[in-house]
């Protein structure tokens, strides 16, 4: 499916519209693009049209802990677009290798979830390479 979106366009000039076929913006420019039947158009007068955020730590959010599991990861997923993040990367404080290694498997079980785009897993800690500890 194309949609349309008209509105302002943060940092394209004097665009004034966004054509995005399925998951991939398309064209961005002033007037219209090519018409097609199954087009929505989506006019948003005085709005600003703005690329998503990428939060790059996300330890919890919406009442979830990231470290809790996939669940709530996935729940973070649903609410995180409301904010203006499309995508993010779920956080763990330092924690023993156990608890890392079924927090990484979390976040690969939470990857399709609806909502933010799960990224990958940023592993908090002050190093995790054996030979600089201490």
């Amino acid at each position: 499916m194309r949609i349309v979106l008209r509105g302002r366009i943060h940092g394209a000039g004097d665009a004034d519209a966004v054509l995005v076929d399925g998951d991939t913006i398309t064209w961005v420019g002033r007037g219209k693009p090519p018409h097609r039947p199954d087009e929505e158009v989506v006019a948003l007068p005085g709005e600003m049209i703005a690329p998503g955020f990428i939060d790059l730590q996300v330890n919890g959010f919406a009442g979830q802990d990231a470290a809790s599991g996939a669940a709530a990861i996935a729940s973070i997923s649903a609410a995180l677009p409301a904010t203006g993040v499309t995508a993010f990367l779920p956080t763990i404080i330092s924690a023993p290798v156990e608890v890392g290694a079924a927090f990484a498997a979390a976040v690969s079980a939470a990857a399709e979830a609806q909502g933010a785009r799960v990224l990958g897993a940023h592993i908090e800690g002050p190093f995790l390479n054996p030979s600089f500890k201490g």
